[in-house]
């Protein structure tokens, strides 16, 4: 004779019958541990379900016994959990209580709100705007290249959360054993990727890039450092000067405009930090 107590995992080799009574009082994830009690070695188990009168059980009560009578095969501890889970509902897990009102948001743009607040929380990089990138520049995964569409999503995914040149060449290389020589829309995504991350940071709303250098607004919440620009234009052989208050043009010398408007971004975040 015992309490439940013997659901926590006692283990008796010997025992193979278990009479549990009043069953229709225990919920069905109990049930199912109580049972579990038995059988454990090589003689077969029996559980014996005894209640009083199984037409005045409520009818959660009598469905929880007729599924417990079902599943007695092994590995029914999944079913068992995902029948617990539909008699008793799954809470307010997904609820405003608990998660806020999520459906109306999206999961994906949640999660990505909740890991935003993590790192402002920590002190990790945050977003102060969200860039907008115009250019004639071709850069894009080819279908030709990457042909499954959920692959070509992830990596469009995961450059959009590359924030240094480290994870973004990291990447590449990824793609580029994984799929052969890299097209140039394939370069230029990953650097456009990154230069929206990085301006992102640095409270830009806009970046036109042209074929000879880029046009550049600001947030007017941005905290412009004058000498962080000069001194990273300098660094980058980059002429640059101030439209307006809030609104930068840059000329690059060079081929790579890409890589030399990535550069200037991270050495300006560089030396903000």
């Amino acid at each position: 004779v015992s309490t439940t107590i013997i659901e926590n995992g006692i283990d008796i080799p010997n025992v193979n019958t278990i009479i549990i009574d009043d069953a229709g009082h225990f919920g069905l994830s109990q049930l199912y541990q109580l049972k579990g009690r038995v059988g454990r070695a090589s003689k077969r188990g029996y559980c014996y379900l005894a209640i009083k009168d199984f037409s005045r059980l409520s009818p959660i009560a009598q469905k929880r016994l007729s599924i417990i009578q079902q599943l007695s095969d092994l590995g029914s501890g999944f079913k068992i959990a995902m029948y617990d889970l539909q008699l008793r509902g799954a809470g307010n897990i997904l609820g405003a209580e608990q998660s806020g009102f999520i459906v109306k948001v999206g999961y994906e743009l949640y999660v990505k709100m909740i890991e935003d607040a993590v790192n402002e929380m920590r002190g990790d990089f945050t977003n102060i705007t969200d860039a907008e990138i115009n250019s004639n520049i071709s850069y894009f995964l080819p279908v030709d290249y990457i042909e499954d569409p959920r692959i070509r999503f992830d990596y469009y995914r995961r450059l959009s959360d590359v924030y240094n040149s480290k994870d973004m060449q990291e990447l590449i290389k990824e793609i580029e054993v994984s799929f052969g020589e890299l097209p140039v829309e394939v370069l230029n995504l990953s650097f456009i990727m990154l230069i929206k991350n990085l301006a992102s940071r640095l409270g830009i709303l806009k970046v036109i890039i042209a074929s000879s250098g880029a046009k550049i607004k600001f947030s007017e919440n941005t905290k412009l450092n004058p000498l962080s620009i000069s001194n990273s234009a300098k660094k980058q052989n980059i002429i640059y000067r101030f439209l307006s208050e809030y609104e930068l043009s840059v000329v690059i010398n060079g081929t790579n405009i890409l890589n030399s408007l990535l550069d200037f971004f991270e050495d300006i975040i560089n030396y903000r930090e």
